[in-house]
């Protein structure tokens, strides 16, 4: 059997390297590979810090790919590899002889992303430390990963994300398997999920094939979820109105990783709220005072009283993007997440 291949690259030269990679390792034409590295630039490399220093190791067993490839890319018309490519990530240079030094690892590690052959959408499970984002001025939810690199045990501080490839797997379900893998890395209460699983639980409430996956309903996502083991409560922001936001920042400040759709024009998607961006002075004389005595030496800050700007994990582009998503329709509240559609 072939061993490892490894390559060591820098942020200059990462995008060029990893192209002559894939060139190597698949068959895929050289329009296919351009357009996938394209699209890899914009919707995530763009985002993280110059001078990083990323570790290349080939054929690497993903199980998230390995699932959808299993029950279905092997049985499509067009030959898939079952092999993936593993990126880690550095702060620091590191070289062919200081990868093998555990304590420089750990004391640079910034976690990794797996890239998989279903072109063009090729970044697969991540899971990156946010201080690898050019914009890091925020806080998330985050839960510590053992992961190793090189086959030295590390470990990483992040949330879990991937792309969606458009086939086995959604936006509907990235967000399922995200939420659900945050939650079972980080409580012994609830366990891991696989897309074939996700598509198991489902099969008790559609009437057609589930592969390709042509999307979910809020309902669908909702009912996963509950089968998962989290309680539900649905709030319609057709209801509640102003309510709604002070709901949605409630759980928010409250550290709950939240899952939600957006519908509108015809067109649904889900992703995932983990926290919010840091709030300056500004934004602190912005909040409302909530006083406690008459005096009005003791009060609180109603943050509920301020519009923030959400931290998303979303499948279409680089983890922690930071914005105002419009949120249309109604909103679902678990115990320990929420569905928006």
């Amino acid at each position: 059997m072939a061993g490892i291949s490894t390559r060591i690259f820098q942020s200059n030269n990462f995008l060029n390297g990893i192209e002559n990679v894939l060139n190597e390792f698949y068959s895929v034409n050289e329009e296919t590979i351009l357009n996938s590295i394209q699209h890899l630039d914009f919707s995530f490399f763009t985002h993280l810090k110059d001078n990083l220093y990323f570790f290349i190791e080939y054929p690497y067993v993903d199980k998230f790919y390995r699932n959808s490839y299993y029950n279905y890319y092997s049985s499509k018309n067009y030959s898939y590899s079952k092999e993936t490519i593993r990126v880690s990530i550095f702060e620091n240079a590191i070289n062919e002889e200081s990868i093998f030094d555990l304590e420089i690892l750990k004391n640079n590690y910034l976690g990794f992303f797996v890239l998989r052959p279903t072109f063009p959408s090729i970044l697969g499970r991540n899971v990156i430390s946010p201080i690898a984002f050019s914009d890091h001025n925020f806080s998330i939810v985050s839960s510590k990963f053992n992961i190793t690199a090189n086959s030295l045990k590390t470990t990483v501080d992040g949330f879990p994300h991937s792309s969606q490839d458009g086939e086995s797997i959604t936006c509907a379900e990235t967000t399922i398997w995200s939420i659900i893998e945050y939650f079972s890395n980080r409580y012994n209460e609830y366990n891991p999920l696989l897309p074939s699983e996700i598509h198991k639980i489902l099969s008790e409430l559609t009437y057609e094939r589930q592969m390709p996956s042509r999307g979910l309903q809020a309902h669908q996502i909702s009912y996963a979820l509950k089968k998962m083991g989290f309680g539900v409560r649905v709030y319609s922001k057709s209801v509640y109105n102003m309510e709604f936001n002070r709901i949605l920042n409630s759980y928010i400040e409250s550290g709950i990783p939240l899952v939600a759709c957006v519908r509108g024009n015809g067109i649904g998607h889900a992703f995932n709220i983990i926290n919010r961006r840091n709030f300056n002075q500004d934004n602190y004389n912005q909040i409302e005072d909530i006083d406690l005595r008459e005096d009005g030496r003791l009060f609180l800050k109603n943050v509920n009283s301020i519009e923030n700007d959400f931290i998303f994990v979303d499948d279409n582009f680089a983890p922690y993007r930071v914005g105002i998503y419009i949120i249309r329709v109604y909103i679902t509240i678990y115990q320990d997440g929420m569905v928006v559609k």
